[in-house]
């Protein structure tokens, strides 16, 4: 999978000129941004695919999965969540909402960032 390889431009390449990526750490913002900072971001990533709903209407849709993340600073954490996606109609995706519970990843989360920080 292009998110687990780091793959920035196969990422690219499923997204709408006009996306927008809805993320709970990272608000909302344009698909570029959003993977430029995960992939710095991150040391490691590991999806577990569980199950993908597909909408009848064939332009949205939302996957099921475990995500273990290993951040650049080494901090782990793992977790569901599910990517609720929407698709134009030539199959670009023009929104992802990604939905999990941040109780356990913020602070690690956090934590990088402010480390990040201090070493500007």
């Amino acid at each position: 999978m292009a998110l687990s390889a780091s793959n920035y431009k196969q990422m690219m390449s499923l997204f709408a000129n006009d996306g927008k990526v809805h993320s709970p750490l990272y608000g909302a913002i344009r698909p570029s941004d959003f993977y430029t900072s995960l992939f710095e971001d991150t040391a490691q990533s590991v999806l577990t695919p569980i199950h993908f709903f597909e909408n009848s209407d064939n332009h949205s849709g939302a996957l099921y999965f475990k995500y273990h993340w290993t951040m650049e600073n080494g901090n782990e954490v793992e977790f569901s969540c599910v990517d609720i996606f929407h698709f134009n109609p030539s199959y670009l995706i023009t929104r992802l909402d990604i939905i999990y519970d941040t109780y356990h990843t913020r602070p690690k989360w956090d934590t990088m960032k402010v480390g990040n920080r201090s070493k500007q």
